[in-house]
């Protein structure tokens, strides 16, 4: 018996273009390799869970580009922040 499709929450992320560019031609590669249609989300859940056996050398990989990240100064979450803070805004105005 097939086990029931996990609940999914809705999340925000922030990309840079490089990043979106990355994303979509990963995304594309993955649904070449699949042989069917798959989303954005799909490929990012993917990585997360791959994550969980990548182990320790793909650990600091990542946290090498973190660093180059906080490194260049990205405030991602004074992004958000003010992303949230500006849709606020618009929501009053319309009201």
């Amino acid at each position: 018996m097939r086990k029931p499709p996990p609940q999914l929450t809705h999340t925000l992320l922030n990309l840079s273009t490089d990043t979106v560019d990355i994303l979509t031609n990963l995304t594309q590669d993955l649904r070449d390799r699949v042989g069917r249609a798959i989303g954005h989300s799909t490929t990012v859940r993917a990585l997360l869970r791959a994550t969980k056996t990548a182990g320790q050398p793909f650990l600091a990989v990542v946290e090498e580009e973190i660093l180059k990240e906080m490194n260049r100064g990205t405030l991602w979450g004074q992004t958000v922040a003010s992303i949230c803070r500006r849709k606020r805004q618009q929501k009053k105005q319309r009201a």
